[in-house]
């Protein structure tokens, strides 16, 4: 949702958890899907509390260069989930040809 409570898009999210030495880590990868295209991400941790940064892997459509950071931040909790606020950081343009 935005700002204004209007949904813009879904998440897609898969996550592996690996009981590693000295901790588990949880490797997680997605999509937004967007109105336009989508933006791929990844992030690896041993602590999923927010806030943390992801990797932002690319993109399509109007987010077709897409590069930088998601910070996430959670501001609202709920069982089995809860309402997380995005901020993309970013410095790059799509190619015009």
């Amino acid at each position: 949702m935005d700002k204004n409570g209007k949904t813009v898009g879904f998440v897609t999210t898969n996550c592996v958890i690996v009981d590693s030495t000295p901790a588990e880590t949880t490797t997680c990868y997605g999509s937004y899907v967007l109105e336009g295209g989508q933006i791929t991400w990844q992030n690896a941790t041993r602590d999923p509390q927010t806030p943390y940064l992801i990797a932002i892997t690319g993109g399509t459509g109007k987010y077709c260069e897409a590069s930088g950071q998601i910070r996430v931040v959670r501001t609202e909790s709920q069982a089995g989930g809860g309402l997380y606020e995005l901020k993309v950081i970013t410095g790059r343009k799509c190619a015009t040809s």
